[in-house]
């Protein structure tokens, strides 16, 4: 088949959308899901046995903090209405760039970021902003150009520093298994 032919039958553009839309549909809540799993399962992780209570603590409190912010939210779109926005809204390179070297920063400062003293606190601020980065971008979908850059660098940055420090891949491997 000519290259002509493929393109006139419209596979390319097809299969582009398709993987666009696997990407925008399925990978970015699939990403969020994940963070929020291996939040959780930061209390069975053995740099942080004493702390399992304050990562518990955590973990809850953040979810608190979300149903807060949806009680909020949901408050005012009853008196405005509620926004119907599409699923995807735009891309912002920049962001995204940016969102990777600010995770890639923070797991170089790991020790530091989540030290013994702060873990709880981090613990909440990662689970409610990833619990709320899904909900408002399933449901909600006011900010889904910000957040769907923001997940990718996140992501990216995480893919990165893995990448980067074979020995911290081997880490998260093995607490991953446990």
């Amino acid at each position: 088949m000519s290259e002509n032919t493929f393109a006139q039958n419209n596979y390319m553009p097809k299969t582009l959308d398709l993987l666009f839309n696997i990407i925008v549909w399925a990978v970015i809540p699939l990403i969020l899901f994940i963070i929020l799993l291996l939040t959780k399962r930061t209390s069975s992780d053995p740099d942080f046995v004493k702390q399992v209570k304050s990562i518990n603590s955590g973990f809850w409190g953040g979810i608190t903090l979300v149903a807060i912010i949806i009680v909020y939210k949901v408050a005012g779109f009853i008196i405005g209405g509620f926004p119907h926005n599409p699923i995807f809204q735009g891309f912002d390179l920049w962001i995204t760039f940016g969102a990777s070297l600010v995770t890639l920063i923070l797991f170089a400062l790991k020790r530091t970021v989540a030290g013994n003293k702060t873990i709880g606190l981090s613990v909440m601020i990662i689970t409610s902003l990833s619990l709320y980065f899904l909900i408002d971008y399933l449901l909600i979908r006011e900010n889904n150009s910000l957040l769907l850059s923001i997940t990718l660098g996140t992501a990216f940055g995480a893919l990165l520093h893995f990448a980067s420090s074979p020995k911290s891949l081997r880490d998260f491997l093995e607490r991953t298994k446990k």
